[in-house]
């Protein structure tokens, strides 16, 4: 069966360099590519709310698609059908909220007002009683 790739290991990297190409430079990706895969939009505002999304690549890193005007401010990917790091995740944050630098300490972070939603299709997922939740 003929496969329009050119290696399994460099699928995502290679279609986020494609969309980024493609963009016109209204798409940038943070320093600590490809360990850290995030795309962002490069006329944001960082003084306006973010939305962030991601997830595995599984279907070709489909979130990075839907950064642009009136869309998502940033998108972290994972590898093939693997969700992001943490590192990645605290990286898109902070790359969109316009902060310098990591946080000093593990306090500082926690003291960040950001909202983590977690849905499933087109309907929230309310966590379990006693439970951290999952996704799918």
């Amino acid at each position: 069966m003929a496969q329009f790739i050119n290696a399994k290991e460099n699928l995502v990297t290679e279609a986020i360099d494609g969309l980024l190409a493609a963009s016109g430079g209204t798409l940038s990706r943070l320093d600590g590519y490809p360990h850290i895969k995030v795309v962002y939009r490069t006329d944001w505002d960082k003084s306006r709310v973010a939305l962030i999304s991601g997830g595995g690549s599984g279907h070709e890193p489909a979130h990075a698609g839907f950064v642009g005007p009136f869309m998502l401010t940033a998108a972290v990917c994972g590898e093939v059908f693997a969700s992001p790091s943490v590192e990645a995740v605290l990286a898109g944050i902070l790359a969109v909220t316009g902060e310098a630098g990591w946080p000093v300490d593990r306090q500082e972070l926690h003291r960040r007002p950001v909202e983590l939603r977690a849905g499933g299709g087109t309907r929230p997922c309310p966590w379990p009683q006693g439970g951290h939740g999952g996704g799918g």
